[in-house]
């Protein structure tokens, strides 16, 4: 097993400087809502998700998710894509759930129809999935970053999970993954193997 394959099996959490451009090579995005989806590299052979609700500061709302599963589910399937790198903007990766959409459902409600269940989709993707965060990762944006296989945290990366402070936790489970004691990327292991 070479190295890239060791980085990938284990849980690792790296650093980039502020000005390093990840995104060496272009091709074309395509057309979403609230996604800009590219290919970059030599042989565009990586998938490039860009989280696009700046106004929002990339706050993730049902739509978002929606989106970003069937991109996610296009390039796990996609066999020119080698990894998929999912990231925000400089401010914000993504600065949790969309209180505005969430503000009127009420538990029974939110249980009987698993209303945050498909956010965690993104752990079911065979393929590399890498969290390049510069900004906020807070609540859902930070457990959507710890769903991926590699986080790579620039200068100002800052994660948190302020939602405990108005007496609520960590819904999207990837806490509950780690508590389990299997790693994400441990589990990523486990199903490519």
């Amino acid at each position: 097993m070479n190295s890239i394959q060791n980085i990938i099996r284990g849980f690792a959490v790296c650093r980039f400087n502020a000005g390093t451009n990840i995104r060496n090579f272009c091709t074309a995005g395509s057309k979403y809502e609230y996604l800009i989806v590219e290919t970059r590299g030599k042989n565009n052979n990586v998938g490039l998700i860009q989280l696009n609700r700046p106004k929002a500061l990339n706050a993730l709302c049902n739509a978002l998710f929606k989106e970003l599963n069937a991109v996610m589910l296009n390039m796990d399937d996609d066999e020119n894509i080698r990894a998929i790198v999912l990231t925000g903007s400089k401010k914000a990766f993504a600065a949790g759930a969309d209180i505005k959409e969430m503000q009127n459902i009420e538990y029974a409600y939110a249980y009987r129809s698993k209303f945050l269940e498909h956010w965690t989709n993104i752990t079911k993707i065979r393929k590399p999935v890498i969290a390049a965060v510069n900004g906020y990762a807070l609540g859902g944006g930070c457990e959507l970053a710890m769903m991926c296989d590699i986080i790579y945290a620039g200068d100002k990366a800052s994660f948190g999970q302020p939602e405990i402070n108005i007496g609520t936790i960590p819904a999207a489970k990837a806490l509950a993954v780690h508590g389990s004691g299997i790693l994400p990327v441990e589990a990523s292991g486990l199903r490519s193997t």
